[in-house]
């Protein structure tokens, strides 16, 4: 069954055309404590996906935040777009990655509907960079997230937190309008915690305190 589902992503995959085509590209790749910002160029590109240089090794299953075509005079603070790592191969230049662009996400990622807390707040799916620390700890992780509402957002993150724990949350983009947005911390509990397949990462549900 798994190996059907594999064919069939990659028959899907070769379905939307490429275009070879060099356009700006700005990528995020996670890391423990901070992220790393590379600004490329594309090989091609198509609807779903696209295939890059990067200076840095990266493995399939990573996963990356891609904001094209990227602009460095317009103000940072666009939403980003997610996605994995499918290919990946050392060239001269460092390594050559073909990046497959996620699609929007109808109910959880375990194909269920959402929880009842989350239904009574609409939450708008957008990534955007995140501050989070334990509340005792003195230093942060930047992260990124999924989705967002007034009440919690579903974050990324390559640290271990249980659910129950209370943390701090900074949200740096100041275009998203509530309590999240803003230089200052906000108190937040985790409400799950969801491993990602093939990935370092797990994904973090999140509610706001107080």
């Amino acid at each position: 069954m798994a190996l059907r589902r594999e064919a069939s992503a990659a028959i899907e995959r070769r379905r939307r055309p490429r275009v070879a085509l060099a356009i700006p590209i700005r990528l995020r790749w996670p890391g423990p404590f901070r992220q790393t910002l590379e600004v490329r160029s594309t090989r091609d590109i198509s609807r779903g996906g696209a295939l890059v240089e990067s200076s840095w090794a990266h493995s399939p299953g990573s996963m990356v935040w891609a904001a094209f075509p990227f602009d460095a005079w317009l103000p940072d603070g666009f939403p980003e777009m997610p996605g994995r790592i499918v290919r990946a191969a050392c060239t001269d230049q460092g390594t050559q990655v073909a990046i497959e662009f996620e699609a929007p996400l109808r109910n959880g990622r375990d194909g269920r509907p959402p929880e009842n807390e989350r239904r009574s707040c609409p939450r708008r799916r957008v990534s955007v960079p995140v501050r989070i620390r334990a509340g005792h700890a003195p230093w942060h992780e930047e992260a990124m997230t999924e989705d967002i509402s007034a009440q919690g957002l579903l974050l990324f993150s390559t640290r271990l937190y249980e659910p129950g724990q209370g943390v701090r949350i900074s949200l740096l983009n100041r275009c998203i309008p509530g309590p999240w947005a803003g230089a200052s911390e906000v108190a937040a509990r985790i409400t799950r915690v969801e491993p990602l397949p093939g990935s370092s990462q797990v994904a973090l549900g999140l509610c706001l305190v107080g």
